[in-house]
């Protein structure tokens, strides 16, 4: 089975301190390859009989009990070099965290290849031609989300299956299974970029060797825009094979996908929708309401598609230097957060004019924290790009 990788994206890893924000990332790499819910998909898709599952099942918890002894030991050794970092602030200390990471990622993957090959023991031939489809999914559901870029995480044969109506999802099947194939092709060249950079890029910062460093983050920002644009050609694809309404619904989750700190229904919109559904309103009220969300919605669609566009913008021109600031409060991302949170407040506050007390009453409490900027706590860098930790 293919390997679990660090959560967090590795060409952004900053030497000087790795050893705090890939912990969490090392323990993901250390947890089980698939869960329960994945076994059962998979044993869908291969066909098992009830005694073949039973067996896989059994391969499984060992496996997955390894795993755990695993992660186990690793988390010992990385809570040791955190501790002698603490004491010695010596930065040479990251050379034995990267000695123990190559390490459990070659335990993992001998553990990873003997638990697919115990499970292909018991299968039919006819069952091990289906292997390679079982091998793509798992690959595209475990490191697809390893992505950086907006749009490079959202796995399109997951989205056909959430938002395409059950009646047009034969039409589209066979664009989803050529997607499955070519989308395996460049995640396998995506990750090996990642990985590969992974291993140089926290060498390269330590001994000051900046230009190799930033070749680097522009190979794995390469690597990952092949992945993002293969997306956004299969989304448009099976847009333009679906029914209007269908089509409408689907471009707007995989915007929600690829930006979604950008398109998350925001406070606003909750308290609009809620609004409209109102029993209660009288004539006036309706034409009130419907008259705001129209303005609403068409003001937010050009701010969302202006964010997006910076944020975009921003994530093709990361460098070294912009990759770890924090706290900008300047700039036309930061302009255009601000425009937003201007129009979802003065939206709520038109719309409670238009209610009764009583009605005010009944629309959707704030978020902890109010509303703030369309994503704000993930997109706290002032480049506009994810923050991987």
């Amino acid at each position: 089975m293919i390997r679990r990788p660090p959560r967090s994206t590795p060409l952004y890893s900053s030497a000087a301190s790795d050893v705090y924000k890939r912990q969490g990332g090392m323990r993901e790499m250390m947890l089980p390859v698939i869960t329960t819910r994945q076994m059962e998909k998979y044993s869908g898709m291969l066909g098992l009989s009830p005694e073949q599952k039973e067996a896989a099942d059994a391969l499984f918890e060992g496996y997955a009990e390894q795993a755990r002894n695993l992660q186990e030991q690793v988390r010992t050794k990385m809570e040791a070099v955190r501790e002698e970092f603490r004491d010695t602030q010596d930065p040479t200390v990251f050379t034995k965290m990267r000695e123990s990471m190559t390490e459990a990622r070659d335990a993992r993957k001998k553990l990873d290849e003997g638990f697919a090959n115990d499970v292909k023991a018991v299968l039919t031939p006819e069952q091990t031609e289906k292997w390679p489809a079982v091998e793509r999914a798992q690959r595209r559901e475990l490191t697809l989300r390893r992505g950086f870029l907006s749009g490079e995480r959202v796995d399109l044969v997951e989205l056909t299956q959430e938002e395409v109506p059950e009646e047009a999802r034969a039409a589209v099947a066979p664009v989803i299974e050529q997607y499955e194939v070519d989308m395996d092709r460049e995640l396998v060249r995506r990750n090996e970029a990642y990985e590969k950079g992974f291993e140089k890029l926290g060498e390269m910062r330590q001994g000051g060797d900046m230009e190799g460093a930033q070749a680097v983050i522009e190979q794995g920002r390469e690597a990952g825009a092949r992945v993002r644009d293969l997306n956004r050609r299969y989304a448009r694809q099976i847009a333009g094979m679906l029914p209007d309404e269908a089509k409408s619904q689907f471009e707007l989750a995989f915007k929600r996908g690829s930006f979604p700190e950008v398109y998350r229904p925001s406070q606003a919109s909750r308290q609009m929708a809620a609004a409209t559904a109102f029993e209660d309103l009288t004539d006036t009220q309706k034409d009130g309401v419907a008259s705001l969300n129209t303005a609403y919605q068409r003001s937010a669609e050009a701010l969302n598609e202006k964010l997006a566009g910076v944020i975009e913008e921003n994530e093709m021109k990361v460098t070294l230097e912009t990759m770890f600031r924090r706290g900008e409060q300047e700039g036309p991302l930061a302009d255009l957060r601000r425009e937003r949170r201007d129009l979802d407040r003065t939206t709520t506050e038109s719309l409670r004019k238009l209610l009764t007390p009583e009605q005010q009453e009944r629309l959707p409490n704030p978020e902890r924290g109010g509303d703030g900027a369309p994503g704000e706590r993930r997109m706290r860098r002032g480049n506009g790009a994810p923050d991987p930790t």
